[in-house]
Formats: C-alpha cells, structure tokens, sequence
C-alpha cells in the first residue's frame, strides 16, 4: 500500500511543475532597472525575483520580450504572505499564453530564503532602500 500511494504521489507530481508556456514566459519577463536575482517553481508557476532601488511603481516597469504583450491591471494589494499583489494580468503571443502576478515583498520584511538574495543586499531591503519584485506567471487560458 504503501509503494501504490508513493507511485501516485510520484504521478502527481509530474502535473504540478511549470509548463513550457510558463517557462518560456518567465524567461521573457523583466523589470526595467532592477536587477534578476533569482527564480523559483511553485506547482505550475514560476517565480522571477528582481530587487533594486525603490520605489517602483510595477504598472511602468514590467515588460516582456519582443512579439509578446503584456497586460496588466493593478490589484488592490492583496495580501499573499511575505507579499502584496500589487497587478495582475497575462502574456500573450505567438502560440503562448500565460498568467502573471506581480508581488512587492511587504515593507519591512527580510527577503525569502528561495530568493537567492546576497546578505549583503537585506539591510537596504528591510529599510526600504531597495525593493523586491518578483513577477510569477503560470499556465494561461487557451
């Protein structure tokens, strides 16, 4: 019994890792003026960290590639732990489309660990100097 639950557990697994639509989007996203720190995968999302000088305003800044549109709307900053949502929207082009999130960290607050962030860079974060953006697309609507 065992064995059956940890092969369907195994099987589930497969179906909760970003697609290729997601991970050719999070590769096409930015943040102009900050600078990619890292990225991470959770379940069907990616999520592409960028920090730098503050404040920035998400509506002006994020862009994607080339080919690709972007449409965002702002969010009433939605609490999503660490996180506010502060737009939300999709990429589209080509045979690609996905479903983005865009999240400041909230004042005050040390970055993730799973950011990857230098040491070095936290205190100028805790104090506000520099923000944390991190753009989170997923699967899109067909």
């Amino acid at each position: 019994m065992v064995v059956s639950t940890t092969v369907l557990t195994a099987g589930c697994q497969d179906t909760l890792r970003p697609d290729a639509q997601a991970q050719s989007c999070a590769d096409e996203v930015t943040v102009q003026g900050l600078e990619a720190i890292d990225r991470y995968e959770d379940r069907q999302w990616i999520g592409v960290g960028f920090v730098g000088a503050g404040p920035v305003d998400p509506m002006e800044r994020v862009t994607v590639a080339s080919g690709r549109v972007l449409e965002l709307a702002p969010a009433d900053d939605i609490p999503n732990g660490p996180y506010e949502v502060v737009a939300q929207g999709r990429v589209t082009g080509g045979d690609r489309n996905c479903r983005m999130n865009v999240k400041k960290l909230k004042s005050g607050l040390e970055p993730p660990a799973y950011l990857r962030i230098p040491e070095s860079r936290v205190p100028a974060i805790v104090s506000g100097q520099d923000e944390v953006i991190v753009l989170v697309v997923g699967p899109g609507p067909e």
